[in-house]
């Protein structure tokens, strides 16, 4: 038996033979125990206990001159420095244990309360506002390819695009047509970002050889320096992102007229399933064969109005900006921007356009080109 079990059995029995009143069988049993365990107690309740005369009110129908004996002996064989010494010490384990556990608790309560602060700041997940999809009662059938279905909805194929869903959309049956709709994120910059890097040097080194000039008119032209290359390319980007409104409002948010099965078909594939499906992660940036198309289109359209350098300049710049521009329209998808950022305001934006104002909000990089043409959505918070 331990020594603080040895002096627990003991008070036992203290407590036993003075309530049955039997004080030879305790001091015999008691102190003959107290005598071998009280000098390595670990319980200082019993040591204080006795010597503060804890037991006292049970022992009131005893006589004084016994409890004196039985202190006497206690005390005698234990020995005051010692009992003083060693209820101290246990004192100060009590204390070192009763802080170390409220510092605890304080812990505790601390991860507590800031877990409780990061659960009321945390915004509620835009995943939260798609409505669930119901196979039996929905406009189209979920279980066919869509892209031949949406056509036929007629007037109500505007309300029902605009109703988010999470889930995602088969356009095709085909295996192969199906998956050139789709891309990851990551390929916008694997394919581009060469081609803006070539085209930056080619600009760069072609004005440097000041051959390029742009006429004014026959008898005045301005010389276009290499050092002008950094601007030419910002010009680029600040062009892209007007064209970025542009085609967004007047082409992926356009009102296809309820009788024509192509248009609505044609909207659908282009923007409509991205506004009904908005987390389908495949299909939040454009396939590079694609968007080939618009890109070559704008190649040629520079390069006839202005200089070749010139327009390969403003060119790559746009390039840059589309570039962007698709790796900032996925993040406002699937990032967490910090609070108070520049993409924390554009990710609000962007879940206030697709969720509350389809008509309005059209800037993706910036809501500049919203300002001038009054489609700017006031409140920016989710």
């Amino acid at each position: 038996m331990d020594s603080t079990r040895s002096l627990k059995v003991c008070c036992g029995i203290w407590h036993q033979d003075v309530s049955s009143r039997s004080f030879k069988s305790c001091k015999l049993q008691g102190g003959a125990s107290m005598d071998r365990t009280c000098l390595s107690s670990t319980s200082h309740r019993c040591l204080i206990g006795l010597r503060s005369g804890e037991f006292g009110g049970q022992v009131n129908t005893l006589s004084s001159l016994f409890l004196k004996t039985f202190l006497t002996h206690f005390r005698f064989v234990a020995g005051r420095i010692i009992l003083l010494k060693e209820a101290n010490a246990i004192r100060g384990y009590r204390c070192h244990v009763r802080v170390h556990m409220v510092y605890n608790n304080a812990q505790t309560a601390r991860k507590r309360r800031k877990s409780k602060e990061r659960t009321e700041d945390e915004e509620p997940s835009p995943l939260s506002k798609c409505s669930q999809v119901n196979l039996d009662t929905d406009l189209v059938d979920w279980r066919k390819p869509l892209a031949w279905q949406v056509g036929h909805l007629g007037e109500k194929y505007d309300t029902w695009v605009h109703q988010p869903v999470d889930r995602p959309i088969r356009l095709f049956g085909n295996y192969f047509l199906e998956a050139s709709t789709k891309t990851s994120w990551y390929m916008v910059p694997v394919v581009w970002i060469p081609l803006v890097i070539y085209l930056s040097w080619y600009s760069y080194t072609t004005l440097g050889q000041e051959t390029t000039r742009l006429f004014a008119n026959t008898d005045y032209s301005i010389l276009v320096h290499k050092y002008s290359f950094p601007f030419i390319f910002l010009m680029g980007m600040i062009m892209w992102t007007f064209l970025e409104y542009c085609i967004h409002r007047f082409v992926f948010h356009m009102r296809p007229p309820a009788h024509n099965y192509y248009l609505i078909t044609i909207h659908f594939l282009l923007h409509g399933q991205h506004h009904k499906s908005p987390y389908d992660g495949s299909r939040l940036v454009f396939p590079p064969g694609l968007a080939s198309v618009a890109i070559g289109g704008l190649y040629l359209l520079l390069t006839k109005i202005f200089p070749e350098t010139l327009g390969v300049s403003l060119f790559v710049g746009g390039l840059f900006g589309y570039v962007v521009y698709d790796m900032i329209h996925y993040y406002l998808h699937y990032g967490s921007p910090k609070r108070n950022s520049y993409l924390y305001s554009l990710k609000a934006y962007h879940v206030k356009h697709h969720f509350e104002h389809q008509r309005a909000g059209f800037g993706i990089t910036t809501t500049l080109w919203d300002r001038p043409f009054n489609t700017l959505i006031p409140e920016q918070t989710f």
